[in-house]
């Protein structure tokens, strides 16, 4: 399952999404989860959002 998945389906599943992947202070997710997640919102905006802007 990915991580997006696991993201979205309640937080037993957040939990064993984001071990391995949480910041030092144990709280925040590391850079891989911002890093997804930047690049999935990039994903969208590029070809869902961007092609229908054109004027």
């Amino acid at each position: 399952m990915s991580l997006a998945l696991k993201l979205l389906f309640g937080p037993p599943l957040v939990a064993q999404a984001l071990a391995g992947h949480m910041a030092s202070d144990g709280f925040h997710p590391g850079e891989p989860v911002y890093r997804y997640c930047a690049e999935t919102i990039a994903r969208h905006i590029a070809t869902r959002e961007w092609p229908g802007m054109r004027p």
